[in-house]
C-alpha cells in the first residue's frame, strides 16, 4: 500500500510518545520540510517514489541554504542546526526502512525492526551503573564540562524533562533553599528535586563564574556552552550528556529522554496504585483538595527518597 510522506510522517511520531509536546513539534517541522523539498525539487509526495538520490541532494541543500522550501528562513543554517535537521530526517527514514516503506533502506536496516530494547530483569529501562551513582549523588565531577553534563542528567532524570526543557532553563529557575526545587511557568509550577542536585548546582555555578570571571545572573541559562555565557540548544545536551557517558566507558548511553521516561516508568508504578487509592477514598475523582499541591509535592518526595535507594542498591 503506497502512502505518502507526511502520512508515514504522523505514524511515526506517535510511536515517538517519549519526547516532549516541543520536541515532537521540532521533529514534525524537519519531516514537513523534507517533505516540502522533495515535493517542490522532483515532484514526489509517496515514499515509494523516494531514493537514495533524492535523500543526498537534500543532504546538500540543507548544508548551503533553504531555497526550495517555502518558509520564512532562506538564510544558511547553522551547521549544528544542519546536523540535527539531518539527524530527524534519517532517523524518519530508518524508521519506514524498518516498516518496510522504503525498498532501499531495507537490506541495510533489516535487523534494526527485530533489535529488542535493553532492559533490566525487572522489565524497566536500564540505566549504567555510572548513570546511576550520578543519580544518588556519588559523583561530583571537577571540570565545568563534567559537572554540566552531570547537572544534565540529574535535572532529566528527577526533573523529568526532556532535552528541550532543559535548553529552556534560567539560573532562577532552580531553588536551592532547604527544599531544591525547580520553579517552572513563572512559579506555577514547581518540580521537586533531590538535595544533591542542589550542590551540583553550586558547585557548577562557582566552576562558571571562575572560568569566565563574572557572576552567573539569573536570567542567564541553566546550562550555559563552555566558552560563553549563552543558552545550550536542545541537540548540543543531547551531545553533551552522551559525550559525558562515552569518557565513562558507557556502551548504552542514555539520552535526556530516555532518563525522563526510566524515572515515569519507575515511579508511576506505585503512582497508579496511589491515585486510585486517593480517588476511592475521596469518593469523587473531581473533587477539589485544599493544599493537593503541597500534598502532591510530599507524594514526589516520598517517591524520590524510595528511587534514591533502589538506584543506590
Amino acid at each position: 500500500m503506497d502512502i505518502s510522506i507526511t502520512q508515514a510522517s504522523v505514524d511515526w511520531l506517535r510511536t515517538l510518545n517519549h519526547l516532549s509536546p516541543t520536541s515532537q513539534l521540532n521533529y514534525r517541522g524537519e519531516i514537513d520540510r523534507f517533505a516540502q523539498f522533495v515535493a517542490s525539487r522532483f515532484k514526489l509526495l509517496n515514499l515509494s517514489e523516494l531514493r537514495i538520490e533524492h535523500w543526498e541532494k537534500y543532504v546538500q541543500d540543507i548544508c548551503i541554504s533553504r531555497r526550495a522550501i517555502a518558509s520564512r528562513r532562506v538564510e544558511t543554517l547553522r551547521p549544528s542546526s544542519a546536523v540535527q535537521a539531518i539527524r530527524i530526517c534519517r532517523k524518519f527514514l530508518i524508521w519506514c526502512a524498518s516498516e518496510g516503506m522504503l525498498r532501499w533502506l531495507a537490506p541495510r536496516f533489516a535487523t534494526a525492526k527485530s533489535k529488542p530494547k535493553q532492559e533490566t530483569h525487572e522489565g524497566k529501562l536500564s540505566i549504567p551503573a555510572v548513570v546511576r551513582s550520578t543519580l544518588v549523588g556519588r559523583i561530583l565531577p571537577a571540570t565545568p564540562e563534567d559537572l554540566r553534563a552531570v547537572l544534565a542528567i540529574n535535572l532529566a532524570y528527577w526533573g523529568a524533562l526532556g532535552s528541550s526543557d532543559l535548553a529552556l532553563l534560567k539560573a532562577r529557575s532552580i531553588n536551592t533553599g532547604p527544599d531544591v526545587h525547580l520553579c517552572m511557568g513563572d512559579g506555577k509550577r514547581n518540580i521537586a528535586l533531590p538535595s544533591h542536585v542542589g550542590r551540583l548546582w553550586r558547585q557548577y555555578k562557582l566552576a562558571r563564574e571562575k572560568f569566565h570571571g563574572v557572576a552567573v545572573t539569573g536570567e542567564a541559562p541553566l546550562l550555559s556552552q563552555i566558552h560563553a555565557e549563552r543558552p545550550m540548544h536542545s541537540w548540543s545536551i543531547w551531545s553533551t550528556v552522551k559525550e559525558w557517558q562515552m569518557r565513562q566507558r558507557v556502551e548504552n548511553c542514555c539520552s535526556p529522554q530516555k532518563l525522563r521516561a526510566a524515572f515515569l516508568q519507575s515511579i508511576s508504578v506505585e503512582a497508579s496504585a496511589v491515585f486510585a487509592a486517593v480517588v476511592a477514598h475521596a469518593g469523587n475523582a473531581k473533587r477539589n483538595v485544599d493544599g493537593s499541591r503541597g500534598n502532591a509535592s510530599i507524594f514526589i518526595r516520598r517517591m524520590q527518597r524510595q528511587e534514591m535507594q533502589r538506584l543506590a542498591a
